[in-house]
């Protein structure tokens, strides 16, 4: 124990030292030194070459979820007196960043990502890889692999004002209560969800959808085809298509998403196929594989949660608001912009925080 809490103390003693030394690279700074602070882990004193003295209350924190980051700032906001809040973690997400710039919070991770904001200083740096937590260990949630987590997300997002009890979510997606905490666990760290008496809620969805949208990226378990039909010839023949050779199919894209929020125009279509069935589909809508100029893009899902909740709009089976906006945010073109309604109109309207 003893040993532990020396190590402690060297390394927040070392991670003081370079934030003092980085302070003082600044051009427009004369000095900069610390004193022991009975409220902040140190007090920093800056001083300017402009004569001017900054005071800036330091905390060291373990890590930099936006959860802990806004208690923090929440705890020392009305303390601060004459001094600006800095604060120290080995890894600040991009939630984090954008939570600390509204709020003029000054911070430092590990690998020396920094947006320094107290008087005349302004220095905004980003990009420096950051070793000391995992890609897998934030994004775990929202991979393509990590299947119950996207099971309950799906369930959430089916009514984003309804509370949710552990068990009972649980049983509703047939999991564990230790699988639902872990994604509630990530959603109240990051400041997107929290916990009434009713249950847990989701607080900032649009913040959520954007988020699992970067991690689950393009489909890539895709055929490109070409049809000489014309769209509403290929789509008429899709409607047919169980009856005639007995084949499901389920719209997104561009032929999914105007089915929700007719407002673009297309020249494609975008469909979920079983890959059993991927030959069948081809040789029914008689149309050929292509590397270029297809306007027919056949989709295998990558597991059955992508087609939870899908929906029978115009006589057609297309999957729900959630895939459409996570499919449809990663397609290049005018489908962003049909995803962007389908998220303020599908998902989120009514939506109260």
């Amino acid at each position: 124990m003893v040993k532990v809490v020396i190590k402690v103390k060297l390394q927040k003693q070392t991670q003081l030292q370079h934030i003092i030394q980085f302070i003082k690279e600044i051009p427009i700074v004369k000095d900069c030194r610390y004193k022991d602070d009975e409220l902040f882990d140190a007090h920093i004193i800056v001083d300017m070459q402009s004569g001017e003295v900054m005071n800036i209350g330091l905390i060291m924190l373990s890590n930099g979820y936006p959860s802990i980051v806004k208690n923090t700032y929440e705890k020392y906001h009305s303390l601060l007196n004459d001094k600006y809040l800095f604060i120290y973690a080995s890894y600040i997400s991009d939630i984090t960043y954008h939570y600390c710039k509204d709020n003029s919070i000054s911070f430092m991770d590990g690998a020396g990502n920094c947006l320094l904001n107290f008087g005349s200083v302004y220095i905004d740096i980003k990009g420096n890889k950051n070793n000391h937590v995992s890609k897998r260990g934030l994004k775990s949630i929202y991979e393509r692999s990590s299947v119950v987590s996207s099971k309950i997300l799906r369930v959430l997002f089916e009514d984003i004002n309804r509370p949710w009890k552990m068990k009972e979510l649980s049983e509703y997606v047939g999991c564990s209560i230790g699988q639902v905490s872990k994604v509630k666990n990530f959603l109240a760290q990051n400041d997107q969800m929290k916990q009434t008496d009713e249950g847990m809620i989701l607080t900032k969805p649009k913040e959520v959808l954007e988020e699992w949208a970067k991690v689950y990226g393009k489909n890539t378990d895709i055929i490109e085809c070409y049809s000489m039909d014309n769209i509403v010839d290929i789509e008429t023949k899709l409607i047919n298509m169980k009856d005639k050779i007995g084949v499901d199919y389920y719209l997104t894209g561009y032929s999914g998403g105007v089915r929700y929020q007719p407002v673009v125009r297309y020249y494609k279509v975008h469909v979920y196929v079983s890959s059993l069935d991927l030959e069948k589909v081809i040789s029914y809508l008689n149309c050929e594989k292509t590397s270029f100029g297809s306007n027919i893009t056949l989709i295998v899902p990558y597991d059955e949660s992508v087609l939870m909740n899908w929906q029978y709009i115009d006589n057609s089976q297309v999957v729900s608001p959630v895939q459409m906006y996570l499919d449809g945010i990663n397609i290049n073109g005018r489908c962003e912009v049909l995803a962007e309604a389908i998220l303020e109109k599908e998902i989120l309207n009514g939506f109260s925080t």
